[in-house]
């Protein structure tokens, strides 16, 4: 209970920082408030993906959140979307009392090089489909969370895991982007 209070206040003060900040410039208040709602609904798509068991082997999860990010991503709103992968992170590795711990800082290197692969994607390939980008993206998350693994154990045996994580990633990523697609229709 003490962790959903802490990270419930904590959610509350970067969007309350988001707020002071795009003040000052008040076209930018929409942007906010679509910041705001689509990074409470991330963070509520990762709460929800916390409960669920990993899939076959740890650190295999279905992507929910990534629905989101990958939303803003293909319909052009790259730092809106980083910034909702970020604070999704953020929160729910302090909902979940592990920001600083192993399975945040993996979490948090899994969204940033993710992010960083994604992006790049549709900058060389600006028609990619978010079943394409959604794929490199779950495998490029794998990678980021063995790399911080890596730091964590000392050892580079960890990979071991990476040919069934990375299959696994592609079929979780094919969701994802399908999803994407779908909640694409609806919202346009």
């Amino acid at each position: 209970m003490q962790r959903l209070l802490a990270g419930t206040l904590v959610s509350i003060a970067l969007i309350l920082f988001l707020g002071v900040y795009f003040t000052a410039f008040p076209r930018k208040k929409l942007q906010i408030a679509r910041i705001s709602v689509l990074s409470a609904l991330a963070i509520v798509f990762g709460m929800i993906e916390s409960f669920i068991p990993d899939i076959i082997i740890p650190g295999v999860k279905i992507g929910l959140p990534n629905i989101v990010v990958l939303y803003l991503l293909c319909y052009g709103k790259k730092r809106e979307a980083l910034l909702v992968s970020l604070l999704r992170v953020v929160a729910v590795g302090l909902l979940r009392g592990n920001l600083f711990q192993m399975g945040g800082l993996m979490s948090l290197g899994g969204a940033l090089l993710s992010f960083a692969v994604m992006t790049g994607i549709k900058l060389i390939y600006r028609k990619s489909s978010p079943i394409f980008l959604s794929i490199l993206g779950a495998l490029s998350h794998g990678v980021g969370q063995l790399l911080v693994g890596v730091v964590f154990l000392g050892t580079w045996g960890i990979f071991y895991y990476y040919p069934l994580m990375g299959l696994l990633s592609i079929v979780m990523g094919a969701l994802s982007g399908t999803l994407t697609i779908q909640v694409g229709k609806r919202i346009r």
